[in-house]
């Protein structure tokens, strides 16, 4: 494989894609400090499909992480200006983003009961979101490409409507718990580690497994390996 390639396929590599999508992370005009959360951003050669003809499954993705349920300050300042600004330039674009919207109550683990807001995920679009993302750090730390499965996992997404629900999300919860003790001591990657920081676990061939962090608690863990069942 070429080195004048796309990380993602044998096309020929005619621009350079953000990995993870550099909407994540926000301009300094809409922060509320002097600072810059753009330091060293990672990029990867990539051709015009696989980088700009997936925007908007990118502004979907930075959309679903700006409305999660945990995050830090930055993720609240990211939704406030450019989420926000978005909205109102298109807002028919991100109602359709709230599928099946709905008040719901989360029941936290001490019993506390809380007030939110739920809507459907569009599942294969988020996972194949961060996929790329995944294949692309793979490609950053390789300088190979990954071409086989992924699995995804998140912490944030919540099982509402199926009769097993409270299995699923424990099951999901228990996943991310051991991928993210499993690599506790693990060095850590990300220059602006207050919306993107990730570790890697690279056991290459069985696999790799990669742990991404957005805005300080929002985790999710994408195994690399030929035997991982696709979403």
């Amino acid at each position: 494989m070429g080195t004048n390639t796309c990380y993602m396929c044998d096309d020929l590599a005619t621009t350079k894609e953000h990995i993870p999508p550099k909407a994540l992370f926000p301009k300094q005009k809409d922060l509320l400090g002097e600072f810059s959360l753009r330091k060293e951003l990672i990029t990867v050669p990539s051709c015009e499909e696989h980088n700009n003809n997936k925007s908007r499954d990118d502004e979907y993705l930075v959309f679903c992480l700006s409305t999660c349920f945990h995050g830090n300050d930055i993720k609240e300042q990211l939704f406030n200006t450019k989420i926000m600004r978005a909205i109102e330039r298109r807002p028919d674009t991100y109602s359709n983003f709230l599928d099946n919207y709905q008040r719901v109550m989360l029941k936290h683990p001490d019993g506390k009961v809380e007030h939110t807001a739920a809507y459907s995920i569009d599942l294969k679009r988020f996972d194949n979101v961060l996929s790329h993302i995944a294949r692309g750090l793979y490609y950053h730390h390789t300088q190979t490409k990954w071409e086989g499965p992924a699995l995804v996992m998140s912490n944030e997404l919540r099982d509402l409507s199926s009769k097993n629900s409270d299995e699923i999300n424990t099951i999901a919860d228990d996943t991310i718990e051991r991928v993210s003790a499993f690599l506790f001591d693990t060095e850590s990657y990300g220059q602006n580690p207050e919306v993107f920081s990730y570790k890697i676990h690279d056991s290459r061939p069985k696999g790799f497994v990669i742990l991404m962090k957005f805005y300080s608690a929002i985790t999710v863990a994408v195994t690399l390996a030929e035997n991982s069942k696709i979403k």
